[in-house]
């Protein structure tokens, strides 16, 4: 049985957000969740206030049991300037990625720390199959926790494939390939009684890089990721064009004479060189008896070949897998720079791993970057293996509902 819990920040905050008398505190608790451990100082900096206005608001937050006090930062000498961060148990949100054949689920606290990570090697049969055996774990957790309604902020769901992420719809997916147009929205709603956010794999890789990771001061970046979607952040802003289908990039057309793409042209980087093809392809010269690393790693478990299997064995000095990859970097290092001279972001982050084998990822990206404004443009753009992928993207989904959640509660102050 979910227990109804007595606090809320809404219940909290009523009478301010009723009356307005202090615009500041929500502003004040979402710069507390985004960034942890921020002291008064940086509080009052960021928001633009004074240093009695912020001691004032942050007595309240205190006293209304929303924030707390950690452990005082080391200093030289003097009072020691004194962290802040959200309570944990305020609230909790729940972050949900489906693949074919694998997902995740994940609950965060108030301060984003992990509470639960779920790995689940289910095979769904069809996108209701699926969201209905997440509902159910979900629950699970809520009574485990005794999570009642007040504190239970939503759910965020990630997905790869085309999505219309204003109206929760799914309109073509991998994850399920017989489900098109499917509502995922609505059926979330009525079975959890709760709005869900979602967005694109892509898009959120990026989004938690903002939050998180390398980019988290970056107004201006992209993050193409291997499964050939492009996040792309733009003046401060995730954009993802006017129905929400910016960044295909493996449609890119690289070459007219190449093999011909899903989209009926020849040359794509997708056409070429589908990147789902890398590990099957060396499954395929491992069945025909050639040497490799990968060979040792495969089980009864794990009969074929998978794509971290390529990348370990790169990681180990394995040729073939060394000489692969670097094949296919080399066709994206062509699409990545003409992505800089399109965008001139301050930086192109890739997928984690390839900090695991950069001679034959970053570095060739980097080699042809060289020819990046060589007309003493003066054009820079970075390229950054990323902090967070695709095993961060339960965690991102649940970062999804807080962001909305806020957003809330200052549209709240503003009626």
């Amino acid at each position: 049985m979910i227990k109804k819990n007595s606090k809320s920040i809404e219940l909290a905050l009523k009478n301010e957000l009723l009356s307005r008398k202090n615009n500041k505190l929500v502003q004040m608790l979402r710069l507390i969740w985004k960034k942890p451990e921020r002291t008064r100082n940086e509080i009052g900096k960021a928001l633009n206030i004074s240093k009695v206005a912020v001691r004032n608001d942050v007595e309240r937050l205190l006293n209304y049991g929303l924030v707390r006090e950690k452990t005082p930062l080391k200093g030289a000498g003097g009072r020691r300037p004194t962290p802040l961060g959200l309570v944990p148990e305020l609230f909790y949100s729940f972050g949900i990625y489906i693949r074919r054949g694998w997902s995740m689920l994940s609950m965060l606290d108030a301060e984003s720390k992990t509470v639960e990570k779920i790995i689940f090697h289910e095979k769904f049969e069809n996108a209701a199959a699926g969201l209905n055996f997440m509902c159910s774990q979900i629950t699970k957790l809520r009574e485990k926790y005794s999570i009642g309604d007040e504190k239970f902020i939503g759910t965020g769901i990630s997905l790869p494939g085309i999505l219309d992420q204003k109206n929760g719809i799914i309109i073509s997916s991998p994850s399920f390939k017989k489900d098109k147009d499917f509502e995922l929205g609505s059926f979330m709603k009525n079975k959890s009684g709760s709005d869900i956010v979602l967005m694109n794999d892509a898009d959120l890789m990026t989004l938690t890089e903002n939050f998180r990771g390398k980019a988290a001061n970056m107004s201006d970046f992209l993050y193409f990721t291997c499964g050939y979607g492009l996040g792309i952040f733009l003046n401060g802003q995730l954009y993802q064009g006017h129905q929400g289908g910016a960044g295909e990039v493996g449609y890119m057309q690289l070459d007219r004479t190449g093999e011909k793409g899903p989209d009926g042209r020849n040359g794509t980087l997708c056409g070429i060189r589908p990147f789902s093809m890398l590990p099957v392809i060396v499954d395929k010269i491992v069945k025909d008896g050639g040497a490799t690393k990968v060979r040792s790693y495969l089980s009864e478990k794990e009969p074929g070949v998978t794509l971290s299997m390529v990348i370990r064995a790169a990681k180990e000095g394995d040729g073939l897998s060394l000489q692969i990859i670097s094949e296919y970097f080399d066709l994206i290092a062509d699409a990545i720079l003409n992505l800089a001279y399109i965008f001139n972001p301050e930086a192109i982050f890739l997928d984690p791993w390839t900090a695991e084998c950069p001679q034959v990822t970053v570095d060739i990206v980097r080699r042809k970057m060289g020819y990046y404004g060589v007309h003493n443009w003066r054009l820079s753009t970075e390229i950054v293996s990323a902090e967070y992928g695709m095993e961060d993207l339960s965690e991102g989904a649940a970062i999804l509902p807080v962001i909305k959640y806020f957003e809330k509660l200052q549209e709240l102050q503003r009626q």
